[in-house]
């Protein structure tokens, strides 16, 4: 799902596959929940199973996806999410948004509850009625059971709660 470039540390996040009539539609304004196993199809790879609370990255790159439809298109994706961090073992979840192979933003989290995070799409050509795929590469996010004491073996890094486009 990523690779490391050895001259200097670029990280290319290779887009998954997926079925374009699967992605949900979102508008300028509108907000997708993944609260209550919502917006299932928003989640290509790297995603846990839905919960009440959101979803868990389960690796180290996750993608979401969906289509932008309406008549004004956005100019940032507003991400809510929360960091899995421990106090003393796991102190911050750094992480970076592409869009194919552009970098959008990068956040070095180290609140369990962080602010939205603002992602600003002015990089790439967002157009009505195409796919937007956002990747996250979270290279702090460990399994788990090496962390805390526990059997769940998922590589946590962010919960995703909610994202919505911005004008």
């Amino acid at each position: 799902m990523f690779a490391s470039g050895s001259t200097s540390n670029l990280i290319c996040l290779a887009e998954p596959s997926y079925k374009t009539g699967s992605l949900p539609h979102a508008i300028t304004g509108e907000t997708l929940s993944f609260l209550n196993a919502r917006n299932a199809g928003a989640l290509l790879t790297g995603w846990s199973v839905l919960e009440p609370i959101g979803v868990w990255s389960a690796a180290n790159a996750a993608f979401l996806g969906f289509i932008v439809d309406g008549t004004l298109m956005p100019k940032h994706v507003i991400v809510r999410v929360a960091a899995w961090l421990i106090p003393g073992k796991l102190q911050q979840q750094r992480v970076q948004i592409w869009s194919g192979h552009n970098k959008l933003a990068e956040y070095d989290l180290k609140d369990e509850n962080p602010p939205e995070l603002k992602i600003p799409l002015g990089d790439i050509t967002v157009n009505k009625g195409t796919p937007l795929i956002l990747g996250f590469y979270l290279p702090d996010a460990r399994p788990a059971n090496e962390v805390v004491l526990t059997t769940d073996r998922r590589m946590l890094g962010l919960r995703l709660i909610s994202l919505r486009l911005a004008p």
